[in-house]
């Protein structure tokens, strides 16, 4: 039986990973895909969830500093 192989998420070009912990809160909220669609539903979520409208700006410029 061989064992399972995983390609992370930064071998492919255009794919981000966001996590609701790094943004300070108590709150297990992921989203990963590709990082158009991840800035829309973390900002959705951060303003539904939290009360914290972050720009999509903002959120690319995260995904890139962290190497999401």
């Amino acid at each position: 039986m061989t064992k399972p192989t995983y390609t992370p998420v930064n071998s492919y070009p255009n794919m981000a990973k966001l996590v609701c912990k790094d943004y300070g809160y108590d709150c297990a909220f992921e989203v990963e895909g590709d990082s158009e669609e991840v800035a829309k539903k973390f900002g959705e979520h951060s303003e539904h969830e939290h009360g914290i409208e972050y720009s999509k700006e903002t959120l690319t410029k995260f995904m890139l500093d962290n190497n999401y």
